[in-house]
């Protein structure tokens, strides 16, 4: 048996869904937090493979002052509570995919007794996803939230860091939106092969944000997101933090997803996906794999 901290918000997903019109300065807390606890699973050789807010547990013990519908802070207050990342907690190892928290514990009580490493830089290749007919039979089963998951893993690729990576970008683009992705259509086969051609959610915010989700390195994130969080913190009127600055002002005009515009076949929990890798889509995806060139 294992005992975790109480999550007093409950997970990202829940908070996210209540606190639809947070500031800046919020979003790039959480996602800096994230981006953390991502580093430090990578740092013990592990990935965690089912990345999605459902799976990041908010226990936040800061004080927030609220005025109306937006949220604001004394900046006096709280700058020495916002640099202590131990103020926002995210907890990544709830419900951990491919491997065991046990492992992970142990491997990470390990890595602390060990020099500390950087994490690696994850990359990804979109290339050569091809499903040998041979292996079909014999392919590990999928399993996950269709909108978080990697291309490469639809087509029976290995669960890396890089494909955490991947879910975390989304995790970004729902945290920058409010909005969890794919939501206005069906979790199905359909969007797995729009996901692998390479479709991916609309996401309005600052450019600096947006050009961050293309397949960041973690430790690069990390570092961004906590600069840009102190600098807005501290009121720093530089071009970039002027854009998050811009972005707060715009967020009550920005339309909002109400449950009901939520696809009915949309699907925001881990699941058996093998059921969406039939024959007739192998097919498909062996057909994209001969031909890379995307479809006009």
């Amino acid at each position: 048996m294992m005992v975790s901290e109480y999550a007093t918000y409950g997970d990202l997903c829940q908070y996210l869904k209540k606190n639809k019109n947070m500031r800046w300065c919020d979003k790039l807390f959480i996602l800096r937090d994230i981006a953390k606890g991502i580093a430090v699973i990578y740092d013990t050789g592990l990935v965690h493979g089912d990345l999605y807010t459902g799976n990041i547990l908010h226990t936040d013990n800061r004080k927030v002052k609220t005025t109306g519908k937006v949220k604001t802070y004394d900046h006096k207050e709280t700058y020495e509570k916002y640099r202590n990342s131990k103020e926002y907690k995210m907890a990544l190892v709830s419900n951990i995919g491919p491997m065991f928290r046990e492992e992970f514990y142990e491997k990470l009580r390990r890595k602390e007794r060990e020099e500390p490493k950087e994490p690696e830089e994850p990359r990804i290749k979109n290339s050569n996803l091809r499903v040998s007919s041979s292996t079909l039979h014999n392919l590990p089963k999928i399993y996950g939230v269709i909108p978080y998951m990697a291309p490469e893993v639809f087509c029976h690729r290995k669960y890396t860091n890089a494909s955490d990576v991947y879910s975390f970008a989304m995790i970004m683009s729902e945290v920058a939106s409010g909005n969890p992705p794919f939501a206005e259509r069906c979790h199905d086969a359909y969007l797995i092969l729009d996901v692998i051609d390479g479709v991916r959610p609309n996401v309005s915010g600052p450019k600096c944000f947006i050009k961050l989700m293309e397949r960041p390195n973690i430790k690069e994130v990390y570092d961004l997101l906590q600069k840009w969080a102190e600098n807005l913190v501290t009121e720093d009127k530089r071009f970039t933090v002027n854009q998050f600055l811009h972005a707060d002002h715009q967020v009550e005009k920005e339309k909002q997803l109400h449950s009901d515009d939520i696809h009915n076949g949309a699907i925001y929990t881990s699941r058996p996906l093998t059921q969406y890798i039939t024959r007739e889509l192998h097919d498909i995806l062996q057909k994209w794999a001969d031909d890379p060139v995307t479809k006009d």
